[in-house]
């Protein structure tokens, strides 16, 4: 099992595991996953697309990842593809980033589509409202391990 793929499955455990505490939207078709990256105009990520598919989006304990809830993507936040157009909109957001979550305080993290490692994955960062932007993982696995980890006191 390479490295995506076991942080993917102690994320997804972890969410198991907490499942009275969470509240996703559900598993999304492939067919809504490959419209929001032409909306988006990037491809997702491995980790972030074997998540979008599985729970969609949502919270557990405060924790909240977005993802994809349908196709109008005019929601949002949860709507990790809304949220990002609306921010691109509103506050000049760099086509290449896509919003994933936020820390309440000024922060949002995002996939940034133009830092691609050798086995595909986007590095997160973290991008303040003042523009200040700072790496805060290699990929989406590492980000939502980290963040499970934090959140659920592990």
């Amino acid at each position: 099992m390479g490295r995506v793929a076991s942080n993917l499955k102690k994320a997804f455990d972890l969410i198991e595991s907490r499942a009275k505490e969470s509240d996703f939207s559900g598993e999304k078709p492939d067919s809504l996953i490959s419209l929001a990256e032409k909306e988006i105009g990037f491809s997702f990520p491995k980790s972030y697309r074997a998540f979008v598919k599985k729970y969609g989006c949502g919270d557990i304990e405060g924790l909240e990842i977005y993802g994809l809830i349908n196709e109008r993507f005019e929601h949002g936040i949860p709507d990790a593809v809304g949220y990002t157009l609306m921010e691109r909109k509103d506050f000049n957001l760099d086509h290449r980033y896509l919003i994933i979550s936020n820390s309440g305080d000024g922060w949002v993290y995002a996939l940034d589509s133009k830092s691609v490692r050798e086995d595909g994955e986007y590095k997160v960062v973290g991008i303040y409202v003042t523009k200040e932007i700072e790496d805060m993982a290699g990929s989406f696995d590492e980000f939502l391990l980290s963040e499970l980890n934090i959140c659920l006191n592990y």
